[in-house]
């Protein structure tokens, strides 16, 4: 688990290694188990409190809403006003009308096997291109790394569909890497078509100068949004912007962009997962929202536009993915996984020290990273109940680390 090499770079000594290196080893691999259980004990809590306590979270707004989609309404995302609201555009009925057709358990449980496969199938992905080989080593810590993610955590508290547009997200960025551009714009329309924030790709794409790819990008996207419209109706494309724009819980602690961020500091708290304000003050939210979103987008831009070359792909698209989660003014957390490619990435290059790659992330990658995982470890303490617990009650119920 840890090489003699990783040791020394600790400081320590041969002599040293020799005698206590298998008892830090023992130790280590004891410590990281313990809390490997304890955090699967905490997702079991979470999974368990999802599906009896929560009416199975988002996913019931999905499956509800599907329901209403098959039967012929008019406006399908119009749900009992005590399910989650479906914030996905109507296309995304081609998927759930039919997994609405089974009953609420079946249901639910195809939606979690299928989202395990494309985690899976995404992790699969990613490992073919990191220059790490796939021991039983490497396993255990991508798996001790999903389980203990924070994003892990809120995409089963909230039975989201992230899991199931990651491994097409990792695919576009393996075909871009592999100047397989009009494939990867391919997956790219699809997945802009259903988290409309990750259009910012398009700047990837262009930054290589790839018009056409980008162009046919736009075009996909464009396509699904029409097939939607057109079997399910426009009334549903309407009802899907006005759901949009009754989101009050932007203030959300799983909320990761720098509106949310904003929202919790200066705007009274709407919902669960909140935090009392600093500040009431909604003007000077709004204030600071545009001018950190135009900062940053600035700073994107110029840098995506000054990245040319094969190798640049990895940063282009681990700058446009970092970015377009803080500009989004609803960037929940379980989107992070869009972005661990590049983590994954990074990290393999930099723990091999012969890799010409090795430091390769930039001082302005990593700040987007730091900024991104802050709301993330916040989500991960509120949920284990470890900054305010009396806040944070699930159908009434507390969650705690064990």
């Amino acid at each position: 688990m840890i090489t003699n090499e990783r040791l020394r770079a600790f400081g320590l000594s041969l002599r040293t290694i020799a005698l206590w290196g298998s008892l830090i080893r023992a130790f280590t691999a004891a410590v990281l188990l313990a809390i490997g259980a304890s955090q699967a004990l905490t997702l079991g809590k979470i999974v368990h409190s999802t599906y009896v306590e929560r009416d199975l979270g988002d996913f019931g707004g999905f499956y509800d809403s599907g329901r209403l989609a098959a039967t012929g309404s008019v406006n399908p995302y119009a749900v009992d006003a005590r399910s989650s609201p479906n914030l996905n555009p109507p296309h995304v009925f081609f998927l759930l009308v039919p997994i609405s057709k089974v009953e609420r358990t079946t249901a639910i449980i195809i939606w979690a096997i299928a989202s395990v496969g494309g985690a899976i199938l995404a992790l699969h992905l990613i490992f073919g291109q990191v220059p790490i080989q796939r021991t039983a080593t490497t396993l255990a810590w991508a798996a001790f790394a999903v389980v203990c993610a924070s994003p892990t955590a809120a995409l089963l508290n909230f039975a989201q569909i992230s899991w199931l547009l990651w491994p097409a997200v990792t695919g576009a960025w393996l075909l871009a890497r592999r100047h397989l551009w009009i494939r990867a714009a391919v997956l790219v329309g699809i997945v802009m078509s259903v988290k409309p924030f990750l259009g910012i790709l398009l700047l990837a794409m262009t930054s290589q100068r790839q018009t056409r790819a980008a162009l046919t990008a736009v075009g996909i996207a464009l396509f699904c949004f029409g097939m939607g419209a057109t079997v399910f109706g426009w009334e549903a494309l309407q009802g899907w912007v006005s759901a949009i724009f009754t989101v009050t819980w932007a203030g959300n602690v799983v909320n990761a962009s720098l509106f949310g961020v904003c929202q919790r500091l200066f705007n009274p708290a709407a919902g669960p997962h909140t935090f009392a304000p600093v500040l009431n003050s909604p003007l000077v939210a709004t204030g600071l929202w545009i001018m950190a979103t135009v900062t940053v987008a600035a700073i994107s831009f110029r840098a995506i536009r000054s990245e040319s070359g094969g190798r640049s792909i990895d940063r282009v698209f681990a700058i446009a993915i970092s970015a377009a989660l803080l500009i989004s003014p609803l960037a929940w957390i379980y989107y992070h996984f869009f972005w661990s490619d590049h983590i994954w990435h990074y990290g393999a290059m930099n723990l091999d020290a012969h890799h010409p790659c090795r430091g390769d992330c930039s001082l302005s990658e990593e700040c987007f990273l730091f900024l991104c995982l802050q709301d993330s470890c916040s989500f991960s303490n509120r949920v284990l109940g470890r900054l305010r617990p009396s806040v944070l009650r699930t159908a009434g119920e507390r969650l705690r680390c064990g």
